[in-house]
């Protein structure tokens, strides 16, 4: 975990990344979600933003958060991080990419907070 955050700067950065978002298939995830459906908000403290994003749109998350002077701090195939600062305070948002054909009847995401995506018995 990295340090926590206060919640009005992941506000922030939710607030300014979703309508770059619109035509993305996407969904806020693990502590984002937990704290929407709990407490109708960001929850205080919290480390990070989470999305899951199609891994088709992986390029365009990608000129999204350098348009909106994020930096690139953690990126592969299956795993975007973005870092901002916000009056002093490093925050970060996680795009975990999924994968979604059309054949199954499920997504598949090999990153999530295992960080094995090469290891089939840690993908959700």
């Amino acid at each position: 975990m990295i340090d926590p955050v206060e919640a009005k700067y992941n506000l922030k950065n939710l607030e300014v990344l979703c309508p770059h978002m619109e035509k993305m298939e996407y969904f806020i995830f693990f502590g984002t979600l937990l704290g929407y459906c709990r407490q109708n908000n960001i929850i205080d403290g919290d480390d990070d933003v989470d999305f899951y994003v199609d891994i088709s749109h992986r390029a365009e998350i990608i000129e999204i958060l350098k348009k909106l002077e994020f930096e690139i701090s953690i990126g592969n195939p299956y795993f975007l991080q973005g870092k901002r600062i916000i009056e002093g305070c490093p925050t970060y948002v996680d795009f975990y990419l999924y994968e979604n054909e059309e054949q199954r009847e499920y997504v598949l995401e090999r990153w999530n907070f295992l960080a094995q995506p090469y290891n089939v018995a840690t993908h959700l």
